[in-house]
């Protein structure tokens, strides 16, 4: 950390002991006991989750219950993901992200018209990072995910087209020191090297090369199988970079920048592969993939 850098951490961190000696006065005068203090936990998990539904619904008008979902806490993190998902914290591709495993089987019945992609319900998922050396309990970042996985179905196909698409906004809070975003990854993987992955082959994925946008604007992806395909935008800003494995499903969407404090950055992508057999496809996907800094 250069010296400009540290005086500025010094000054923040000054400041924000200021402000919470003072927000920490104010609750006790008025007798508030769910006081959320600049960003620190609240006292109820509810309130996160309330959050969180209401900003996937605002931004992706995603339809999901929050009754559906619970809060948990991992090492420098706490997440909302549904009841019943266990998040694994790795390291992928040399970036700290979580990781969760899905499936996705093939459309039952035989094809007699020809189909764009067709969704399941989208899955959602977020990360609040407790990165404040001084105050472990405030939220410095955050990280709202959502996936889906879905079909492309078409007559005379062999075997079956599956897609998939994911979407993920990051952004700092400013809330103890004035840390700007620099990295917000997410992920898709396959599940092993054996069985299933040897009878998949890779379709087509978006975006295919390094997109740079400045100022932001929409990115358009869209993969296509056979004519027939799906679409996906995303909000833009500076470098969104692919990086795509030679195993099907292998695919990162990394965003790199430099993002002002509470300035909001988005990554996404869209992939599909052929599956040769008629089973299932299992898949992990890493999400709230963050870097902040000064």
């Amino acid at each position: 950390m250069t010296i400009r850098s540290k005086l500025a951490y010094l000054l923040a961190a000054t400041a924000m002991l200021t402000g919470l000696m003072h927000d920490l006065a104010s609750a006790s005068d008025t007798g508030a006991t769910n006081l959320v203090v600049r960003g620190i936990m609240p006292a109820t998990e509810s309130q996160l989750i309330d959050e969180f539904v209401n900003r996937v619904h605002d931004k992706w008008d995603a339809s999901i219950e929050r009754d559906d979902y619970r809060v948990i806490r991992e090492l420098n993190s706490v997440l909302v993901v549904p009841k019943g998902v266990e998040p694994l914290h790795v390291q992928s591709n040399g970036v700290d992200m979580f990781q969760i495993s899905g499936a996705v089987n093939p459309p039952a019945g035989e094809v007699t018209t020809k189909e764009d992609a067709v969704w399941n319900r989208p899955v959602c998922l977020a990360r609040h990072n407790l990165a404040n050396p001084v105050f472990p309990s405030v939220i410095e970042a955050w990280a709202d995910a959502c996936y889906a996985a879905g079909y492309i179905q078409y007559p005379g196909q062999s075997g079956w087209d599956a897609v998939f698409k994911q979407y993920q906004t990051c952004a700092t809070t400013g809330n103890g020191l004035n840390y700007h975003l620099k990295q917000c990854t997410m992920a898709f993987g396959p599940v092993g090297n054996g069985g299933g992955i040897n009878f998949l082959d890779w379709n087509d994925w978006s975006p295919k090369s390094t997109t740079y946008m400045n100022p932001c604007s929409q990115l358009n992806l869209a993969v296509s199988v056979a004519g027939f395909g799906a679409e996906h935008a995303i909000s833009l800003c500076e470098t969104l970079n692919p990086v795509k494995g030679e195993r099907p499903l292998d695919f990162q969407a990394n965003w790199a920048g430099d993002a002002p404090t509470k300035h909001h950055r988005e990554t996404g992508d869209l992939i599909s592969v052929h599956n040769a057999l008629l089973s299932g496809i299992p898949y992990q996907v890493y999400y709230g993939g963050m870097e902040i800094g000064f």
